[in-house]
Order: C-alpha cells, then sequence, then structure tokens
C-alpha cells in the first residue's frame, strides 16, 4: 500500500511539474482591421521563458481565408501552404516575447468573424522534450 502511495504521489508531482513548465509559454491571438481595406490583421504574441532551441507556431485558418505578407519576422522561416502557415525559428530569441503580425484576407462577400474557425499550436524544446502550446 505505500509502494502505491509513493508511486501516485511521484506521478503527481511529475504531472505538475509538467504543467507549471507549460504555463510559463502562452501565445494570444488578436484581430484589428486595416482602414481602408476589407483585410484584418492578425497579431500572434508569444510570451515565454527558457526557450533557447527549435520552435515552430502553426496557424490553421478558416476555409477560403489567405495569410498575406506574413514576416519578415527575426531570425524565423515563413511557410504557407493552403489555408496553414507556419513560422520556424532554429534557434528561438532570447527576449522572452516575439509579436508576429500577418494580414488576413477572405473571398469576395465573405464576413468576417473572429469566432470563424482558427487553430493554431506553438511547440517548442525544452530540456529535450517537445512542449505544446495551443494559440489562445
Amino acid at each position: 500500500m505505500t509502494r502505491l502511495r509513493y508511486s501516485a504521489l511521484f506521478l503527481f508531482l511529475f504531472l505538475a511539474c509538467s504543467l507549471q513548465a507549460q504555463t510559463k509559454t502562452t501565445v494570444k491571438r488578436t484581430f484589428s482591421t486595416i482602414p481602408g481595406s476589407d483585410d484584418y490583421q492578425v497579431t500572434l504574441r508569444i510570451t515565454y521563458e527558457n526557450i533557447n532551441g527549435f520552435g515552430k507556431l502553426e496557424e490553421v485558418l478558416p476555409a477560403g481565408a489567405k495569410a498575406l505578407n506574413p514576416g519578415p519576422e527575426k531570425a524565423c522561416t515563413i511557410r504557407t501552404d493552403g489555408n496553414l502557415l507556419k513560422f520556424i525559428w532554429t534557434a528561438f530569441p532570447p527576449e522572452g516575447e516575439v509579436v508576429l503580425t500577418y494580414r488576413i484576407s477572405f473571398p469576395p462577400g465573405t464576413l468576417f468573424a473572429s469566432s470563424m474557425h482558427y487553430s493554431g499550436t506553438f511547440r517548442y524544446v525544452q530540456d529535450n522534450m517537445v512542449m505544446v502550446v495551443p494559440v489562445e
């Protein structure tokens, strides 16, 4: 019985430490209108501590949406493939915050709504483990 308690305690502490490490990194998405245009600006703000290796942010855009003018961003490779937009770093900047912006365009007649299906994840390596943070 004691062995079971120690195993449960170990598992709890391990999970608590893993969750704590993830909560230090956040990714927030905001939208703003662009005066004189039907496009919108998307801003992604990554705040973090102790990331010094590989990092990748992927954004899945709503059906029919196109990303325009992503970048250039600091020390980052940008790739687009249909409605998938990727920002890739081989060495993540040490500043503690990265701000990415791009424009989003929709087909004519489409009404923009920030509640449209957007999804995104930020993956990075910390202590030889891949950490995954959803974009909020």
